[in-house]
């Protein structure tokens, strides 16, 4: 069986202590990362920032409360017209 990679968000890490004990106990073959809510810790600071690059943030939809885990996933990640508008750009979400 081929091994695969899952993403889960949860509201703490008490709840992601009880997942992962119920992981072992069956064995399950997965990996699995968890995101608990309370731990997830991402940067706020964006320097040189331009116009025609959006952060990949500000093109979803999603519940407030996980704004913490998705800026966690995509704090590298840009969305841009075109290679050249990334050039030379140093970001941080």
């Amino acid at each position: 069986m081929e091994k695969e990679l899952f993403y889960q968000i949860a509201e703490n890490d008490g709840i992601v202590t009880t997942f992962l004990e119920e992981i072992s106990c069956q064995r399950l073959p997965d990996e699995v990362n968890f995101f608990p809510l309370n731990r997830i810790q991402y940067s706020q600071t964006v320097e040189n920032f331009l116009v025609h690059i959006a952060d990949n943030i500000n093109q979803l939809q999603f519940e407030e409360r996980f704004i913490v885990a998705l800026r966690h996933c995509f704090q590298t990640s840009l969305i841009g017209r075109n290679m050249d508008a990334h050039s030379n750009t140093n970001v941080s979400l």
